[in-house]
This record gives structure tokens, C-alpha cells and sequence, in this order.
């Protein structure tokens, strides 16, 4: 066995079984008497609190050095973020379909199962979601505060909630050869603890089937908001 006796002056290694045929010998601690006392306060205050082990090897003989663990946050669970998708291709023109996404106040006219979005206060970067849904027999009333991050105009809008439910969306838009027509995709995401995250997953097909049936509201939407538009400017 060797015992260590570090320091921030030195280290002295004494030899009582080693096992080694080369010779083995001793690095001699060169320091003041109080600057050695100092240093043995500081290595038994540290050997109060260690607690895990690093073993190296030399010549064959174990070397233990203690270290303190690392805190704990004492949380229990873990959770997953479970992502459910829905698009559409849509015959009105990029902008017009844009456009309407951009007003988060007409988001129930083809999302009926959110009954409200209204902005916070006088910023429109912070906005209230109220959800409200029969499913399963059931029915369900949420709500949360939403940060809206700055949009890619044309490209993306996305927002994450701030308050509440653990959730976050985009919408993303994409361009077609016939500049009358567009593709919008839809993505929602939403945390569950990590035990029911198996459920979570389970009821994806009847989320993206909800929300695929509101993007084939916002379609019928669009094109009627986009004829009613030219009808304006004509």
C-alpha cells in the first residue's frame, strides 16, 4: 500500500508495499513550518467532505484520491417533449396565407379547440392562449402565456409558452412554382413527465389528426379571405 499526503506546497509518498521491482523513493516536502500548518487545515477540512473515489494505478499499487460529489437538484422526474406535425398546400398566394397567421387573433377561426389568443398588455411579443376541447369524453380548459420570438417574414412564426402549460409552435410557409399557392406546416410541442411519455406518443395520430383538421379549416379560410380580399381591391 502507499499513503498520499498532499498539500499546495508538495506531495510525500511513503512506500509500505508496493510490489515494484524498480526502487521507489520519496519527494521531500519542502515548506515552512506555519505554511505546512496551514495546508494540513485545509487537507482535513477537505477530508470531511469527500465522498467518491478515482483509483489510478502505480507499479501496481492503488492510489485513492477522495473527491466531494456533485450537488443534487432532488428533482424526481425527468420530462420529454412530445412533437405532433400537420401541413397543407393552400391556393392562395404566400402572403395572403402569411398574413392571416400573423393576426394570432383569428387563430380560433380554424383552431377551434384554442377559444381565445389575445396579446398581453401592449407588447405583441407576449400573448394568451385559452384552450378549451371535448376529447375522450371529456372536457378539457387550459391556459398559458406565450413569448412570440421575432418572425422570419414569409418563413416562420414560433412562439414558446412562457406561463403554464409547457409548450411550443411554428408555422412555416413555403413557396410554390405557382406563385397562387403556398404549403403551411404546422408543428405543436408539448412536455409530459417522462413516465407517460409512452402516452404521450400514443395519442400522437389523435393530436395530428386534430390538427390536421384545422389546417384543412385555415385552407378553406384562406381561400375565402383571399377572394374576399381581391374583391376589395378590385
Amino acid at each position: 500500500m502507499v499513503s498520499v499526503c498532499s498539500s499546495a506546497f508538495g506531495l510525500r509518498v511513503s512506500r509500505q508495499s508496493t510490489g515494484c521491482s524498480k526502487p521507489f523513493t520519496s519527494v521531500p516536502v519542502v515548506s515552512k513550518p506555519k505554511q505546512i500548518q496551514a495546508s494540513m487545515k485545509v487537507a482535513n477540512s477537505a477530508n470531511q467532505i469527500v465522498s467518491s473515489k478515482l483509483k489510478s494505478s502505480l507499479c501496481g499499487t492503488s492510489l485513492t484520491i477522495k473527491r466531494k460529489p456533485l450537488p443534487s437538484n432532488g428533482s424526481k422526474w425527468t420530462a420529454q417533449w412530445v412533437e405532433n406535425k400537420a401541413s397543407i398546400e393552400v391556393d392562395v398566394p404566400l402572403p395572403v396565407a402569411w398574413e392571416l397567421w400573423d393576426d394570432v387573433s383569428r387563430i380560433p377561426s380554424w383552431m377551434p379547440w384554442v377559444s381565445s389568443v389575445e396579446v398581453v398588455g401592449e407588447k405583441p411579443t407576449r400573448t394568451k392562449w385559452k384552450l378549451s376541447t371535448n376529447q375522450l369524453g371529456r372536457n378539457w380548459e387550459f391556459s398559458w402565456i406565450a413569448t412570440n420570438f421575432t418572425p422570419i417574414k414569409y418563413q416562420k412564426i414560433h412562439w414558446s409558452a412562457s406561463e403554464g402549460i409547457n409548450n411550443r409552435g411554428a408555422v412555416r410557409f413555403f413557396k410554390k412554382p405557382n406563385k397562387q399557392a403556398c404549403e403551411v406546416s404546422l408543428t405543436i410541442s408539448y412536455e409530459v413527465p417522462q413516465v407517460l411519455e409512452s402516452t404521450g406518443r400514443a395519442l400522437s395520430p389523435l393530436v395530428e389528426g386534430i390538427l390536421q383538421a384545422d389546417m384543412e379549416r385555415f385552407a378553406k379560410v384562406a381561400t375565402k379571405y383571399a377572394l374576399e380580399k381581391q374583391g376589395r381591391l378590385n
